[in-house]
């Protein structure tokens, strides 16, 4: 617990966020090192350790309720260990948020997936992270460091949110972030709208862009569903499609004057 405090790096002046914290132990440790720490617990057979550890500490606020169905208040960092089956909702609200980081104790698969390079094994909850989040493995916690241990070992990860022009430079992943903020939309639609929004943002021509996404759509068969309806699989065979894109057919189709040399200098700052 020391670590994990330690390794969140709390700021003077933050405002805390835990989610789930049992009757207090890292409650009670980040408490002097934040300005206010807001935990949210479910579970109102907790109350009397909670109310006892807030009156040791003034600047412990306890909400009580379903963290995941309810507004959270304004914060500046998140500090949690969560319950594993509250990962995956929490990782999908997360992007919606305005904080400065979140440090969370996970399951051993997701931190995997979040923190390792994307492949054919990346889940859908992996690639959500990278496309949102700069991650960064912390600590890794063995399971029979837990009472009661859980069914796998643990890992401390960081999310850093970071903003979508900060993925200019890794067109599949910033077309994948475009795709997700459009979840309700068919694929095909929310491709062409992530490939204009990409060629506006990296000087690309957009007359290039339908013949490009109906390439693309060519080569897939779940164009006509919703972003928000794809299996693991399919989002995961679409990021690769995503990366197949050659960057050419979006900056006029063909390579500039002076051969590829000329090309890598020319679009170096898109590859």
């Amino acid at each position: 617990m020391d670590q994990i405090v330690g390794l969140a790096d709390i700021q003077p002046g933050e405002i805390v966020l835990e989610i789930g914290p049992g009757e207090g132990a890292i409650t009670r440790k980040m408490a002097p090192f934040a300005q206010r720490v807001v935990a949210i617990e479910a579970d109102p057979k907790l109350r009397d350790a909670l109310t006892d550890l807030q009156s040791q500490y003034p600047n412990i606020d306890i909400l009580y309720g379903d963290a995941l169905n309810m507004r959270w208040p304004r914060f500046d960092r998140m500090v949690s260990n969560i319950p594993f089956n509250m990962t995956e909702p929490l990782i999908h609200r997360l992007p919606d948020e305005r904080f400065g980081a979140a440090v969370l104790l996970v399951g051993e698969t997701f931190a995997d997936n979040c923190c390792g390079d994307i492949d054919y094994n990346t889940t859908t909850l992996g690639l959500l992270a990278k496309a949102y989040f700069r991650t960064e493995h912390l600590l890794h916690v063995p399971g029979d460091s837990f009472e009661p241990p859980p069914s796998t070992d643990a890992d401390l990860i960081a999310l850093y949110p970071i903003k979508k022009r900060d993925l200019i430079r890794k067109p599949p992943l910033y077309l994948m972030r475009c795709m997700l903020d459009q979840r309700t939309r068919p694929v095909k639609n929310a491709l062409s709208a992530a490939l204009h929004q990409y060629a506006f943002d990296a000087g690309g021509d957009v007359n290039n862009i339908e013949r490009v996404a109906r390439g693309v759509e060519g080569e897939i068969s779940y164009a006509e569903q919703k972003v928000s309806m794809l299996i693991n699989e399919q989002l995961n065979d679409l990021y690769q499609h995503l990366g197949g894109i050659a960057l050419k057919k979006l900056f006029g189709g063909h390579k500039p004057r002076g051969g590829s040399k000329n090309w890598r200098i020319t679009y170096g700052d898109y590859l």
